[in-house]
């Protein structure tokens, strides 16, 4: 913005003269491209060379030397003031940064949405401020292209490589374990039933039964309700010849739990057998 005839700060004292507040003039700087903290500057400057300069009807003006020394620095403020915010805008950290912070924030509220979620629940894919982040760093870095030289290529790529390595991170962490293929023969985790009547997961015992057995264990680790009724539900469409397994696994869960899930076993217990009877059926 260039300055004013006169000075900038001569000309913010008129301004004053003529009844203008220091905000309103202010605003008229910073409007102007000027930025907050040196329009301030000024102002004050203005409002203290107005304090100090006496009266035009009791004493001479200001030698023209001075104004022209007042003038001077004015002008080499301003131009300091519009030149580090040109080398701001070329650089381009701020923009890469801002950048960085969004999409760290969305991969953050992600990873802690996922963390506190049982299993079979629900939790939030925060991709709104990663989808901005990434559009601002490509804005930055594309604009950044007119003024190479001048870019701020280490931010750029630190500023990238930071959110990157979070998504990795996230992405190993939620990664389903894979399933491993096993031969007949092969040993396995299943469910025996103890002499207390609780099912307790025994290793490496022959394959007779995984169907029921996984199932069942599924059943045990579900913690919401919801997720424990699909277990269910999933067990009482095993083949007849694993029908006889699942009722006892089922019933021995049966007096423990909550009504809605003793509700869905009886409905899958009746469909497994439907010779079973329960308490309820005789009310």
């Amino acid at each position: 913005m260039a300055a004013p005839q006169g000075g900038l700060t001569a000309s913010i004292r008129r301004k004053l003269q003529d009844g203008k507040t220091p905000e309103e003039i202010i605003q008229e700087l910073v409007a102007g491209g000027m930025g907050q903290v040196s329009a301030q500057r000024f102002v004050d400057r203005a409002l203290a060379e107005n304090t100090s300069l006496p009266q035009p009807d009791s004493q001479p003006a200001a030698p023209t030397s001075a104004r022209t020394e007042g003038d001077a620095l004015d002008s080499f403020i301003q131009t300091k003031t519009v030149e580090t915010q040109a080398a701001e805008a070329k650089s381009g950290s701020k923009t890469l940064w801002y950048a960085c912070g969004l999409m760290c924030l969305g991969i953050g509220i992600t990873a802690f949405s996922y963390s506190i979620a049982g299993p079979g629940q629900r939790y939030t894919v925060m991709w709104g401020p990663v989808a901005v982040g990434v559009f601002l760093w490509g804005k930055a870095v594309f604009g950044g292209l007119a003024h190479a030289r001048s870019f701020s290529w280490t931010s750029a790529i630190v500023s990238l490589a930071v959110p990157a390595v979070m998504a990795v991170a996230l992405r190993a962490y939620v990664a389903p374990t894979p399933a491993v293929v096993q031969s007949p023969q092969a040993s396995f985790i299943q469910l025996e039933k103890g002499p207390d009547g609780k099912y307790r997961r025994v290793e490496s015992r022959p394959d007779s039964n995984p169907g029921v057995a996984r199932l069942l264990a599924e059943f045990e680790e579900a913690e919401s309700l919801t997720a424990r009724c699909d277990a269910v539900d999933r067990i009482a469409r095993v083949s007849s010849q694993e029908a006889a397994t699942a009722v006892d696994g089922l019933m021995e869960h049966y007096e423990s739990e909550t009504n809605r899930v003793q509700y869905c076993i009886r409905n899958a217990v009746r469909r497994l057998d439907p010779s079973v009877e329960f308490e309820e059926d005789a009310r």
